[in-house]
């Protein structure tokens, strides 16, 4: 267990965590990942939403395969996102999948594979009920997180709220890389649920 005495900036947990995350046996890493999806699609969010926010993983992050299939199955659409440049800069939007495959996917700014520009892009009313995953290093046990520093996902958050909308986010996390309490900022947004392979909490 990481405490706050051992790393005090959140530059410190994301080297920690990206250490923990690297360090991982291919066999527990498909173990984890298999436990926290169905943990996802075991959620009444899950079932109840009609849209899924995912991720396509990279870096060693969660892979989210399954709840992709599962979303599918129950006839509902699932959205990546797309990073946005000009006059829009520092933010992204959510494209629909319409083809699960990964050659459907093209490198995006960052190296980041997410859906083609011609993937309708999801408006805030589409949200509404919806299930957005947010991607992260660690997570603590409060809902807040170390990302890699861009803040797209604490912006887009805090547009959809600001339009009106409500829906559920949650944060999947491996239990090496939960801790108590995490370094914040003003503009930090938690999620509404944590899951790891362990263990779930609000």
């Amino acid at each position: 267990m990481i405490s706050m005495e051992q790393a005090v900036s959140k530059a410190d947990f994301r080297t920690r965590f990206a250490a923990i995350r690297a360090a991982m046996r291919p066999d527990d890493r498909r173990a984890a990942d298999r436990a926290l999806c169905e943990a996802v699609i075991a959620l009444p969010a899950f079932r109840a939403a009609t849209v899924i926010g995912g991720y396509a993983p990279i870096r060693g992050e969660i892979d989210l395969t399954p709840v992709w299939q599962a979303a599918a199955a129950a006839g509902k659409s699932y959205a990546l996102p797309c990073t946005v440049t000009g006059a829009a800069e520092g933010r992204m939007v959510f494209r629909a999948m319409t083809d699960f495959s990964p050659d459907a996917l093209v490198s995006g700014r960052f190296g980041i594979p997410e859906p083609p520009d011609t993937a309708q892009i999801l408006r805030p009313s589409d949200w509404e009920g919806g299930l957005l995953i947010v991607p992260a290093l660690g997570f603590d046990d409060e809902g807040f997180r170390v990302g890699y520093g861009g803040g797209y996902y604490d912006r887009y958050i805090a547009d959809l709220t600001s339009a009106g909308v409500t829906l559920t986010t949650v944060g999947l996390v491996y239990a090496a890389c939960r801790v108590p309490a995490l370094p914040r900022e003003a503009h930090d947004r938690p999620v509404d649920l944590i899951l790891d392979e362990r263990r779930s909490a609000p």
